[in-house]
């Protein structure tokens, strides 16, 4: 007896029998063995595992993922237009390039060409001075800011003459062109003179000084200065305005002044000027001789209100 359906229980089912028969016994067998051959094969394949079968994982039951909220939409940036393109460019630049410091007279400042006009009329006063000999004698001399000078005088002979010259040249950026140069007097020894020149001081000392314009409702403030420093020499002022022009609503006005004194006393002058750092520049610088070996100074000043 042999069971032939290994995939139902036992008891839920009668099993099926091979009964042997007397008559025929050898075709019985043949067909037994060819059974119980077949019965053997499936039991091999049932029992042999899938190559192809993948293991089972143990899962954890969890529960399901909430769903992501919504998100929002966000819209593409607007592309940047001509303007904001252009002012990028202008804050990476300043960024990368320093600020360069103003490098002519043309470049400066209302307030910065007031302290440049008080700090070269000092200095080349004290040039001259410095430059010249004993024996050289003036009897003009003007100075225009920023640069260009007259001397007008008498030297005592070619020697000091040259000697002077040779000092002019020796100015900071000088270009000396001499006009007039003859001999003068009784014995023809001494020699009259005239040069035109130009020196070149540089601009950054004006830098930072601070603001040197007034307020419009009271310009003549700025001359308090002045009148202040020629008191303390001795020199009474009477400053006249001249003209008074308006451009971008700074308003320009040009003052007049003389007095009489010598060549060291509108030094001194200039000198207190500067050191009160007035606000006020100086656009024109004389002395003249009068007759009779009288000095008159002239100064020119020019006063900025907003």
């Amino acid at each position: 007896m042999i069971r032939i359906n290994l995939l139902k229980s036992v008891q839920s089912q009668r099993p099926m029998l091979l009964v042997e028969e007397t008559n025929g016994g050898k075709r019985v067998w043949v067909f037994a063995l060819i059974a119980l051959l077949v019965i053997s094969v499936g039991i091999f394949i049932f029992k042999k595992p899938s190559a192809t079968k993948k293991p089972e994982v143990t899962m954890t039951e969890t529960a399901p993922a909430a769903a992501p909220d919504t998100v929002p939409a966000v819209s593409e940036p607007a592309a940047p237009t001509a303007d904001v393109a252009e002012e990028i460019v202008r804050e990476a630049r300043e960024e990368m390039v320093p600020a360069t410091a103003p490098s002519t007279y043309s470049d400066l400042s209302p307030s910065q060409r007031v302290a440049f006009q008080q700090i070269s009329g000092i200095r080349l006063l004290r040039d001259l001075q410095a430059v010249t000999p004993a024996e050289v004698g003036f009897a003009r001399v003007i100075f225009t800011p920023p640069s260009e000078f007259y001397v007008y005088g008498i030297a005592a002979n070619e020697e000091e003459l040259k000697k002077f010259k040779s000092g002019l040249a020796t100015l900071p950026g000088a270009d000396i062109q001499e006009s007039l140069s003859q001999p003068v007097g009784a014995a023809k020894v001494a020699r009259e003179f005239s040069f035109f020149g130009k020196v070149n001081y540089p601009v950054a000392e004006a830098l930072g000084t601070g603001n040197h314009v007034v307020a419009k409702d009271n310009p003549n403030v700025a001359l308090n200065s002045l009148t202040a420093a020629a008191k303390e020499l001795g020199m009474t002022l009477s400053p006249k305005l001249e003209n008074t022009t308006t451009s971008g609503g700074l308003q320009r006005n040009v003052y007049r002044v003389e007095a009489r004194c010598d060549y060291a006393r509108l030094q001194s002058l200039l000198e207190k000027i500067g050191e009160s750092k007035a606000d006020m520049g100086v656009v024109r610088v004389a002395l003249e001789a009068k007759g009779d070996e009288k000095m008159v100074a002239s100064l020119d000043l020019v006063v900025y209100a907003q």
